[in-house]
């Protein structure tokens, strides 16, 4: 029998209401995580589940052991007034998954492959699917710098499907201190820009490097562009001027794949 949470007041549920906000999420250390595929990524992917919330009567119920496989989780029901308030979606999966937000600092990485960073992209649903992307093609190690839109807003969450638990997600907060972290790990650092001197297609790849990309509206930060070892831009004949951040971001990475299984 699970314990049954009808009180606005409950001093637990205001506590995880909190977490809807960014300012929450960031206090808290905890995040939102709503829909079974997701969940169960994210339990797969060794997320450190705090509690499982279910509407109350909902079908799921005696579903929820073959859903957590194994793990132990806290599972509690929600009224379906206090359910929906805490859900971002209109037609939820009656699951809401509470979830311990991992931290990883730049010395966890040892690898001979690719790093991604992220520079201060603001559309969740660019942010989202550069992480899709940076998935498919087997980068594990993601930089997001101060002023990225938060990684675990709900739309960020809902356009990668949950899909970057399995990677290390670190934070910059100094861009001096960033780059001497990539060069420390002997990273080449490329950066794309609509200026870039090198065709993309014409860069060079001799190992692991650091892929920048930047944001929507102005590009990399200029501390990464003057510290770049290739700054490289994507060719466009049709005269456009620039590309979508995610399908540039795209465009920079398959290019390096594409060169690591060629080169």
């Amino acid at each position: 029998m699970y314990t049954l949470i009808c009180s606005k007041s409950n001093e637990e549920y205001k506590n995880i209401l909190k977490c809807k906000t960014r300012k929450g999420r960031d206090k808290l250390g905890l995040f939102l995580l709503e829909g079974e595929k997701p969940i169960q990524e994210a339990l797969q992917a060794g997320i450190e589940p705090v509690v499982l919330y279910v509407r109350e009567e909902s079908d799921l119920t005696e579903q929820i052991p073959e859903l957590l496989q194994g793990s132990k989780v806290s599972v509690k029901l929600l009224n379906t007034e206090l359910f929906d308030d805490l859900c971002d979606t209109v037609t939820s999966q009656d699951l809401i998954f509470v979830g311990r937000i991992p931290q990883y600092g730049l010395d966890e990485y040892q690898s001979d492959a690719d790093v991604l960073v992220i520079d201060r992209i603001q559309d969740p649903g660019n942010l989202g699917t550069i992480l899709r992307t940076s998935v498919a093609a087997g980068i594990k190690d993601v930089i997001l710098t101060k002023g990225t839109v938060d990684l675990y807003n709900p739309k960020v969450l809902r356009a990668t499907a949950g899909g970057f638990f399995n990677c290390r997600i670190y934070y910059a907060e100094d861009y001096d201190a960033l780059l001497v972290s990539l060069h420390s790990l002997g990273l080449d650092v490329v950066c794309a820009d609509v200026a870039g001197e090198i065709d993309l297609f014409q860069m060079e790849k001799n190992g692991p490097q650091a892929l920048i990309v930047g944001n929507e509206s102005n590009g990399p930060a200029v501390e990464l562009i003057d510290a770049a070892d290739q700054l490289v831009r994507i060719p466009m004949p049709g005269g456009s001027e620039s590309l979508n951040v995610s399908v540039a971001a795209a465009l920079l990475i398959y290019e390096s794949v594409r060169k690591r299984k060629t080169d």
